[in-house]
């Protein structure tokens, strides 16, 4: 028993022995005797990058209506269907402005054509051409003149029949200066004013019967005007005789064929009034109208005769300019009419048919650029300020292989934000340095933007850079193997975990990792 407890005791004391004696050996050990993992500061080049995803869009993308309404005459294009810049893609009606255009540039023609003439002076056979119209001019005038005197000494004889050979029959001392009326009206008023009229009408008759033996051609438009008067006073005159008569089956005992005969006689007095009356205003116009052509003949051939002034070029030159200008806007208003393409791509919507009215910007169809699409991604705030438009970039797509890396440049970078789910953003636009069929709009888009490169410059490993309150720095392990810390200036960070050292190592130097606090 004794013997048993003394082996179980010497035992104990042994493995209490064993485990202090590998405990001090284990934490009494040199940690510098241990391997280092050394890392040598190399110069080599760097790149660094900002990573996004983006999608392909068009790279211009256009709804397109007229400026005007009207009725769609032809749509000349349908989807899918390639077109180059400035192709016709739509028309409106446009036969009113097209018969505008014709009548302008057939306008300005004549103004230039008059300006020409001022410019080179009249030819003599032009003057002698001119004369010869002077003297047609004042012919027909003549003519005019000779036919108005005629047309008076007729109209005169029409007012004499119809007054004193068919109205007087209604009459008891018709010429006197109280006229009675001999047929029975039941209107008293008319009646007086029938007689009192008829003092009146005499008295021009007889007027008119001195006048038209002594006209004078140079006053015949003052006569004129005053035998229309008289004239208009006769038919009224007439007209209200005319009532009376018309009213004779009720208020007299007279026959039928009688007073059929009276309004007879009374309806060919107002008609041969009527007749002298148009006779006379044809004359006052045919005179007027005489008159004033030989004004523009005469004035023509003084124009033609004369050199043109200053004053005279100028204001044809002015009237040149304004018939150009004029044909210009109608030229602007039928191209409203016409709807163009704004660039070389593909129709891709077709909205209106032929014969449908639109509004002005209505949309008529829709085009997308035929060259290589655009990416667009929207870049988050925190990496938008390293980059800028000329960076190049590296493209990838969801839809085709890895390999393919298509090369490309930041072309726009929009300056106002855009936010996404509650983060700022900005629309950054990719063009592509060459173009390939592959590449459709709405692909996903993975892009590496190059924001800073540089080749040959001093690196290391990112995992080797530590930082205290005192700076930046890395572990140099000297040349008799003591580790030195030494302060460093840092470049650029490249994307494969490399950064470059502006200042602090040189090529070649030994950095180690950072020591585990």
């Amino acid at each position: 028993m004794e013997k048993s407890l003394y082996r179980t005791i010497i035992v104990w004391i042994v493995v209490a022995v064993s485990l202090f004696a590998t405990g001090f050996s284990f934490f009494s050990r040199d940690t510098s005797s241990e391997p280092k993992k050394v890392f040598i500061a190399t110069r080599s080049d760097i790149v660094e990058k900002v990573s996004v995803t983006g999608a392909v869009e068009p790279k211009a993308r256009r709804l397109l209506g007229f400026e005007i309404g009207g009725v769609v005459e032809k749509v000349y294009v349908s989807e899918g269907e390639s077109v180059a810049g400035g192709a016709l893609l739509a028309r409106l009606g446009s036969d009113v402005i097209s018969a505008q255009i014709i009548q302008a540039e057939n306008d300005l023609r004549a103004q230039e054509a008059a300006l020409a003439q001022l410019l080179a002076g009249t030819k003599k056979e032009e003057i002698e051409v001119q004369e010869a119209k002077v003297d047609n001019a004042r012919q027909t005038l003549e003519n005019a003149r000779r036919s108005a005197v005629n047309t008076i000494y007729d109209a005169f004889l029409k007012a004499d029949n119809a007054v004193r050979a068919k109205a007087d029959t209604f009459f008891d001392n018709p010429r006197s200066t109280s006229p009675q009326l001999n047929i029975p009206s039941a209107d008293s008023q008319t009646k007086l004013s029938v007689e009192t009229h008829r003092v009146t009408v005499e008295k021009i008759l007889n007027y008119w019967g001195r006048e038209v033996y002594a006209l004078s051609e140079d006053n015949l438009l003052a006569t004129i005007d005053k035998f229309k008067d008289d004239l208009v006073f006769i038919r009224e005159f007439l007209d209200e005789l005319s009532l009376i008569v018309n009213a004779l089956p009720g208020v007299s005992s007279l026959s039928d064929t009688t007073i059929a005969t009276y309004k007879a006689d009374i309806k060919n007095a107002r008609d041969n009034i009527n007749t002298a009356l148009s006779g006379i205003i044809n004359a006052a116009t045919n005179i007027r109208t005489a008159q004033a052509n030989l004004r523009i003949e005469e004035q023509t051939l003084a124009l033609k005769k004369s050199p043109p002034t200053p004053e005279e070029v100028e204001a044809q030159r002015a009237k040149v300019v304004s018939a150009r200008a004029y044909l210009e806007s109608l030229y602007a208003q039928r191209q409203k009419h016409t709807l163009l393409a704004p660039l070389a791509g593909i129709v891709s919507k077709v909205y209106v048919k032929d014969g449908e009215t639109v509004t002005p910007g209505t949309p008529v169809l829709e085009m997308i650029s035929g060259t290589t699409p655009e990416v667009v991604a929207y870049i988050a705030e925190t990496d938008i300020a390293k980059i800028k438009v000329g960076d190049k970039a590296r493209i990838t797509f969801d839809a085709l292989s890895d390999n393919d890396i298509f090369d490309a440049t930041v072309s726009k970078i929009d300056p106002a934000e855009t936010v996404i789910e509650g983060v700022p953003t900005y629309k950054t636009t990719f063009t592509f340095i060459s173009e390939d069929d592959r590449i459709k709009p709405g692909m996903t888009a993975n892009i590496d933007v190059i924001v800073n490169e540089k080749k040959g410059v001093i690196t290391v490993p990112a995992r080797v850079i530590y930082r205290t309150e005192n700076g930046v720095f890395v572990n140099v392990l000297d040349e008799s193997g003591e580790v030195v810390p030494r302060p460093i200036t840092l470049g650029i960070r490249g994307y494969e975990g490399r950064v470059e050292v502006v200042e602090g190592l040189s090529e070649g130097q030994k950095v180690l990792l950072p020591r585990r606090q």
